[in-house]
């Protein structure tokens, strides 16, 4: 698996077509071999980190961004923003309602949590029902009287998994009243998504993981597993959720640029379910001294001592947060921490819970919600390049640096660009 980057080479041809320029002109330009050029946009090899910078240098300072998929017409999803939240918040809850039914919430005499005589498998497969029989009626609702088209996804819906899981979503599909948008894999997901240029309008997709984390409750490392969705207007994402069935917290966000005479909107915010409480994500708030605590994917083995090794050296010492408020942040490491539990991880980034998420390969439906939190609350999300995530790009895993502070994400590209999954 490779880090998800296929737009770049065609991006890095049609730049310097613009410019009038050869390869050969490009590579003196940037002070390396006319064959590097080649292999870039062809996607045989991919710049080194020192390669990028030079090519935001020299081409322009946008060069590294994916192509925007959001179509004309999409400013029309503005004043819908309130229910698209709703919708997104409403599914994950009844995933994380359906999953604590097969988990125990609390520990039990022998001081462990677990299975209550179920398989994760069939946990796994009711949350991902329920989190249909929630989202797919709305979406056709919100949907069909604007003309828009919408697909849905998620990590039990990909087929050739496992056998009897594909039997078993089959017949859990075959209980819904509607398989309208429901799409099997993730090359046909990521399909969809990108096609929206050449619509008159919106294509929403959906992408989801109706139970994260639930290995934890089988290794007995506690009860801490979330359902999470995410929504996207083509491949620019435009709402998420994540819900804690245990803890009762539902994180929730939704942005769009604006356009047509509507201003641009960006909220996230953070609900205590069970005490009514609303928090906002605001990103301009003064959180003071703050303690750095890093995430770093339990399953990313092989290269979990060389990526250790560098968040040790970044954790060594204190770290000033820089910003524009009077009471400038501090930093202070915190310690490295694997919740085995992505999505919880990137959301307790975005509620500045941890100061940054780090996983050298993982899979879209894992980040995408706690991106379009960290993104509205002000953080920051990439690829361990420094390259923005991009769903539409086709099913290759990904790299994933997140962080509220921008200076420490930066940072931490800094270190661990070298250490990215290349198997």
């Amino acid at each position: 698996m490779t880090t998800n980057w296929s737009w770049l080479g065609p991006r890095l041809a049609a730049l310097r077509d613009a410019k009038g320029w050869s390869r050969r002109d490009l590579a003196d330009a940037l002070g390396c071999d006319p064959t590097s050029i080649g292999h870039w946009e062809t996607g045989a090899h991919k710049p080194t980190p020192a390669n990028l910078v030079e090519l935001r240098r020299v081409l322009a300072p946008g060069v590294l961004e994916p192509p925007t998929r959001r179509v004309n017409g999409s400013s029309r999803l503005v004043p819908l923003l309130d229910p698209v939240e709703r919708m997104v918040e409403a599914a994950v809850m009844a995933a994380g309602a359906a999953a604590m039914c097969h988990f125990r919430p609390v520990p039990v005499l022998d001081g462990t949590f677990g299975r209550r005589n179920n398989p994760t498998l069939l946990a796994d497969v009711e949350a991902t029902e329920a989190l249909l029989k929630s989202i797919v009626p709305d979406l056709e609702a919100l949907t069909r009287p604007q003309g828009w088209r919408f697909a849905v996804y998620g990590e039990e819906l990909r087929r050739g998994k496992d056998a009897k899981v594909d039997a078993m979503v089959d017949a859990s599909l075959a209980k819904l009243p509607s398989h309208g948008g429901i799409v099997r894999s993730d090359a046909e997901f990521a399909s969809k998504l990108g096609l929206v240029g050449c619509q008159a309008n919106p294509m929403l997709g959906v992408c989801f993981d109706a139970v994260d984390g639930s290995g934890n409750l089988e290794l007995g490392l506690g009860g801490l597993f979330v359902s999470a969705a995410a929504i996207f207007d083509g491949t620019e994402l435009l709402a998420g959720a994540v819900y804690d069935p245990h803890g009762g917290v539902l994180y929730s966000a939704v942005s769009h640029p604006g356009g047509d005479g509507h201003p641009p909107v960006r909220r996230a915010r953070m609900r205590h379910v069970r005490a009514g409480v609303v928090t906002d994500l605001d990103p301009s708030g003064v959180f003071g001294r703050r303690v750095l605590g890093v995430h770093i994917s339990r399953t990313a083995k092989p290269e979990r001592a060389a990526i250790t090794a560098k968040l040790d050296e970044l954790l060594s010492a204190d770290l000033p947060a820089r910003g524009d408020h009077a009471n400038a942040e501090v930093l202070f490491p915190g310690g490295l921490q694997a919740l085995n539990c992505g999505q919880a991880a990137l959301a307790f980034v975005a509620s500045r819970r941890f100061g940054a998420f780090v996983s050298p390969i993982t899979s879209t439906w894992d980040i995408a919600a706690g991106e379009a939190l960290i993104r509205a609350a002000g953080g920051k999300v990439t690829d361990f390049d420094g390259l923005p995530i991009h769903y539409g790009a086709g099913p290759e895993k990904v790299s994933v640096i997140a962080a509220w502070d921008h200076d420490v994400h930066d940072r931490l590209v800094e270190l661990l660009a070298n250490t990215r999954h290349r198997a």
